[in-house]
Order: C-alpha cells, then sequence, then structure tokens
C-alpha cells in the first residue's frame, strides 16, 4: 500500500486540477419557482415547459433572462417573438432544433463561418427550395381523406345479443 501512496496523491492533485478547471452551470438546473421574477416574466412564454426541460435547456434559458436587461429595445423584442415561436413549437420539432442547435455549436468557428457565407451566397430561389426541404422533411406524413363527395363509413349497428361473448364479433347468421 506505502508504494501506491505517491501515484495515489498524484492522481488526486490532477483531479483536483482537473475539477478545478471544469465548468460547473452556476444554475444548475434552476426550477422555475427558484428564477427571480424578471427573469419569469421573460421567460413567461416557457413557464408551461419548463418542468419538462432538461437542467442543460433550463440554465441556457435562465443565462438568456439574465442578459435580458442589458440588451438593446430592438434586441429584447427579438427575443420576446423567439421564446414566443420557440414555446409555441411541438416538444419533438423543439428537440429536433435543439439538436441541430447543439451540433452546429459543436462546429469549428470557421467551419460555422463558412457554412453561413456558403448559405448567404445562395440566390433566394436557392434559399427557398432548400426551406422548402427542410419543411417537407419536417412535416408529419399525409393522413388518410376520403374522396370528395364519398359517403362515410357508418359503424355497424349490432344488437349486444346478437355479439358473440368472446370474440365481441356479430354472431353469423344462421340460414
Amino acid at each position: 500500500m506505502n508504494a501506491w501512496r505517491p501515484f495515489l496523491s498524484g492522481l488526486w492533485l490532477v483531479l483536483l486540477a482537473v475539477a478545478a478547471q471544469a465548468q460547473v452551470p452556476v444554475l444548475a438546473g434552476k426550477g422555475w419557482e427558484s428564477l427571480s421574477p424578471p427573469q419569469k416574466e421573460v421567460l413567461a412564454p416557457l413557464a408551461t415547459q419548463w418542468p419538462q426541460m432538461d437542467s442543460e435547456q433550463r440554465d441556457t434559458f435562465a443565462a438568456l433572462a439574465q442578459k435580458y436587461p442589458g440588451l438593446d429595445p430592438a434586441a429584447q423584442s427579438r427575443l420576446r417573438e423567439r421564446l414566443a415561436a420557440w414555446a409555441a413549437r411541438s416538444p419533438s420539432e423543439r428537440q429536433r432544433v435543439y439538436q441541430a442547435f447543439l451540433a452546429a455549436q459543436r462546429l469549428a468557428p470557421e467551419e460555422r463561418q463558412h457554412k453561413w457565407q456558403e448559405y448567404q451566397a445562395l440566390s433566394p430561389e436557392q434559399r427557398q427550395a432548400l426551406q422548402d426541404r427542410a419543411a417537407a422533411r419536417r412535416s408529419p406524413p399525409a393522413t388518410y381523406a376520403p374522396a370528395a363527395g364519398a359517403s362515410p363509413k357508418r359503424p355497424l349497428q349490432v344488437a349486444a345479443d346478437q355479439l358473440h361473448p368472446q370474440t365481441l364479433l356479430p354472431r353469423r347468421q344462421q340460414p
């Protein structure tokens, strides 16, 4: 055991150094009730979805709300509009957009800038086609709709004594 002591103490110091450099979230997934009144006012569109968010998303939105008072009025208005639009999205769409955001954040800044410049170089028609393709991937599959003028099918009307007791299907008529 004594032979391991220098190794373990060195390992302990390395772990302490790594832990000291790690960025620990300041807000650590705050609950809605722990937000300040100004933060609650800014994040009001998200109030109903707040409990379903993971701590990383909560921290992101809470930090955004903390920066809100320092923004110019145009940026504040834009932020409010975007929060309302975010809250109006379906949970699956929010998750998809959030994952795309995280993937973009993982790109090197130079690569992200290059992709943005490529997008900006597209013609308006090309941009619209790209947006249409993305919307088509997001839209739910088409559902069956009866042909125009077709009569709707009515459920079969069967008396309870005409149902088979085990299958609950109509009993066959005896010829």
